[in-house]
């Protein structure tokens, strides 16, 4: 076990260590949980059912390498994202405040309706890119409401 650290929640899901703590946040955790990458590789023990035979010794574990996904991030990076129609990147807390797959994947009205009242706008980059990687049909709708909010905001 390493040395206790503070890292920052990453999102979309809280976590619970006797208290929630919801994405974003600060919190102390063992320093071997927290990473700048969305995912680790780790070394674990493997105990088989049956056992093998390897190089003539019967064998009962083995040592696999996993992805792990990292739930927290150092305290004081800050991931950013790229915005191509110019409006503010977004960086750090916001990142794990909204889940952008979830949130795209509601109806184009009720997506609409929170671009215009303003609900998402340090999102805006975010969703832009999202909407542009979607599958399915193309949502003119979402699109030009980005298009529309970003340039309210940008004056």
């Amino acid at each position: 076990m390493g040395k206790i650290v503070q890292a920052i929640v990453r999102g979309p899901e809280p976590y619970f260590d006797g208290e929630m703590h919801e994405p974003g946040e600060v919190v102390q955790v063992d320093e071997d949980f927290v990473s700048d990458e969305d995912f680790v590789e780790k070394d674990v023990e493997v105990t088989l059912d049956q056992p093998i035979v390897v190089d003539g010794k019967l064998q009962r574990t083995f040592t696999e390498t996993v992805k792990v996904r990292t739930r927290f991030r150092p305290l004081g990076s800050e991931p950013t994202i790229g915005t191509p129609t110019g409006a503010t990147p977004l960086t750090g807390r916001d990142l794990d405040r909204l889940n952008v797959a979830d949130f795209l994947k509601g109806g184009a009205d009720d997506i609409v309706a929170a671009i215009t009242n303003g609900n998402v706008d340090e999102f805006l980059g975010a969703i832009e890119q999202g909407e542009l990687s979607r599958k399915g049909p193309a949502r003119a709708a979402v699109r030009n409401a980005i298009a529309a909010r970003q340039a309210a905001l940008n004056g």
